[in-house]
């Protein structure tokens, strides 16, 4: 998203947004990109709240993991394979 959408996304102006969320756009070129994903996982830590992905949903582990909020689980809770 741009940060006028992800700005409308978080309920604030762009100004105040880029305050609070600008070191976790991604830059390309000279336009900075915000994912959903990533905002939803910045308000989820704000409210203490665990994000886990599915076993064996290898896109959502790898999403968990580029936002920082991986949460591992414990080994028997693991199914075999």
């Amino acid at each position: 998203m741009s940060i006028s959408v992800a700005a409308a996304y978080m309920g604030m102006p762009e100004d105040a947004f880029s305050r609070h969320f600008g070191k976790f756009g991604v830059k390309d070129s000279r336009t900075v990109f915000w994912a959903k994903f990533q905002l939803d996982q910045i308000i989820m830590k704000q409210y203490d709240y665990i994000v886990t992905a599915p076993a064996g949903d290898v896109l959502a582990e790898q999403l968990l993991e580029w936002a920082g909020q991986r949460t591992r689980r414990p080994r028997d809770q693991i199914p075999d394979e």
